[in-house]
């Protein structure tokens, strides 16, 4: 998996759930921050009296703030429930410019309570106070590039201007102190977000990986279709839910007619590509998402057709035959003629069958077709696999066609 993120959300869609549980990741992340501007507003401003020298400075700026830190509640709030991707995407533009606002709000704030004058007891504090937001704040939401850049600049920028900007040597000396700290402040920054996005593609590799090799272990290598042990795990499954609902399975036996004869006569390597070109029209022909075809072993196919009555896997199967039947895949400049025989069965499951009696059954027809001449499908009765001792009804009997 090659991932590289930029900062836009451009870098994370192609990978749509990945881009969603960065949403949440980030919106966890900066939850912590909600109230704390406003926690160390109040506290610092009871503290320092700037309710009583400059009401009308403190309540408008608390009311910023209760602002801000509502705003973002809301917008986390909504993050957690939303399922839309549109919507996601949305609510995290959303809280980044929250955040950014809050950022030079408290940016603003620093700079007025330390270059006032008003207060002095809180200059040093709200320094202290700067550097810890600047510097915790960003280690925690620098897994996104624009506010891993942006906040700590924000946070710090005014201060700087007006200490800079101020005759005073301590300010300055200050300033300057402050500039390596957002230097520093950023290059940390860039090695979480870069730690972060790094943890990210790996796990993405792994579980990408495991996913490949589920899919190698439930696959026939030649022929790309499910292999038996996958049919049979999905057969299983099938047939209980085909028995709780009360729906009709059918399965499928098909066999290639005459397949050591074309093995002995043009090589199994054309065998092979007979196969595979069998494996192509039973996916174009049984293609609904509960359909399975498998290669059952050798030159043997099986396809397992839940919710379908007898009348439709009789058309299935004869729509198999004549497609096979038209298929001749060249070797070596000669066309190879191929034709097949289909084996029909078809039980509504009770709690009382078997369901290898189904298999049987479809096994039975598919013999009783190659007996009959080949290159056709037959209904098979249950009864006659056995079906009828292991509780099985009886179908509509053998029929040829």
């Amino acid at each position: 998996m090659k991932l590289t993120y930029t900062g836009t959300s451009n870098a994370l869609d192609k990978h749509p759930e990945l881009k969603r549980q960065f949403h949440l990741d980030f919106a966890m992340r900066a939850r912590s921050g909600m109230g704390m501007y406003l926690a160390v507003w109040l506290i610092s401003a009871l503290w320092g009296g700037v309710h009583q020298s400059s009401p009308v400075f403190f309540y408008g700026n608390t009311a910023i703030f209760v602002a801000l830190s509502l705003l973002r509640l809301s917008n986390y709030l909504k993050t957690l429930k939303s399922d839309d991707a549109a919507e996601s995407d949305r609510l995290h533009r959303v809280l980044v410019a929250l955040l950014l606002v809050g950022a030079l709000h408290w940016g603003v704030t620093s700079a007025w309570i330390s270059s006032s004058g008003y207060f002095p007891e809180l200059h040093y504090l709200y320094m202290i106070v700067l550097a810890a937001f600047a510097i915790g704040g960003t280690a925690v939401l620098s897994i996104s590039r624009p506010v891993g850049i942006a906040y700590p600049l924000l946070i710090f920028l005014p201060s700087l201007l007006v200490m800079f900007a101020s005759d005073s040597e301590e300010n300055v000396l200050l300033a300057a102190l402050a500039l390596f700290s957002v230097v520093y402040v950023l290059e940390a920054s860039r090695i979480t977000r870069n730690d972060y996005w790094e943890s990210v593609k790996n796990h993405n590799i792994a579980e990408e990986r495991a996913q490949q090799l589920e899919q190698l272990s439930i696959t026939d290598r030649l022929t790309g279709l499910s292999n038996r042990m996958h049919f049979d795990e999905r057969f299983e499954e099938e047939w209980k839910r085909c028995q709780r609902s009360q729906l009709a399975l059918s399965i499928l036996m098909i066999d290639l007619d005459h397949f050591k004869q074309i093995n002995d006569t043009y090589g199994h390597v054309a065998g092979d590509e007979c196969l595979r070109k069998v494996a192509a029209v039973l996916k174009t022909e049984v293609r609904r998402v509960t359909d399975v075809v498998a290669r059952y072993g050798g030159e043997e196919f099986v396809a397992m057709l839940p919710d379908t009555s007898y009348d439709s896997a009789a058309r299935v199967a004869q729509s198999l035959v004549q497609r096979i039947g038209q298929t001749s895949p060249t070797w070596h400049g000669q066309k190879i003629p191929l034709s097949c025989s289909i084996g029909v069965a078809c039980v509504v499951p009770e709690m009382n069958m078997d369901k290898q009696a189904l298999l049987m059954a479809a096994d039975s027809g598919l013999y009783e077709a190659k007996k009959s001449g080949r290159n056709r499908y037959i209904l098979a009765n249950l009864a006659q696999a056995g079906g009828a001792s292991a509780g099985l009804q009886p179908g509509s009997g053998l029929s040829l066609h």
